[in-house]
């Protein structure tokens, strides 16, 4: 049993589930190029059954949650997809188009000739790392998202220190 719609109204599942396909898959979309352009797609259980998607899913949690990708270059499926909160989703970016050096949250300072690494959390940006060391910088990033997503061990914002469990 779908719940397409409650009391008229288009349920918040429902509109993610359309959202998604449209896009994946429609070229007028506003979105497109960062989806279906980048050759996205969702998985045959779900493209055509919302009862499907809804089943695997679950209702959203909360008015705070949207539909996530895990892994923003493969496929929606229900291994790579969950409900998360928008800060949960910035951790989980593509780099912006002008950031030259792949990563997200480590940029180059050109004039300064340093690379610097941030993140935001909690509506605060912290600085991670500042200094002519790329790998440095990429670390300090990837230590942070390490700790953000929960795993041991990481780079701890508040005293700026990295913990090893």
């Amino acid at each position: 049993m779908s719940t397409r719609s409650s009391g008229g109204k288009r349920t918040p599942e429902y509109q993610a589930w359309r959202h998604m396909k449209d896009r994946c898959y429609n070229s007028n979309y506003y979105l497109y190029a960062n989806y279906g352009g980048r050759g996205i797609i969702v998985c045959e259980r779900w493209r055509n059954s919302f009862d499907n998607f809804l089943a695997d899913m679950g209702p959203r949690p909360s008015e705070l949650h949207s539909l996530n990708r895990k892994d923003n270059d493969w496929i929606y499926t229900a291994v790579n997809c969950e409900w998360a909160t928008s800060e949960q989703q910035n951790q989980n970016r593509q780099p912006f188009k002008n950031n030259s050096t792949g990563l997200t949250g480590v940029t180059w300072l050109k004039h300064q000739r340093i690379y610097r690494a941030r993140a935001d959390r909690n509506g605060k940006t912290y600085e991670l790392y500042s200094g002519s060391d790329f790998f440095e910088a990429c670390c300090a990033r990837k230590s942070f998202e390490a700790k953000s997503k929960g795993l041991n061990g990481g780079w701890d914002p508040v005293t700026r220190t990295e913990t090893v469990l």
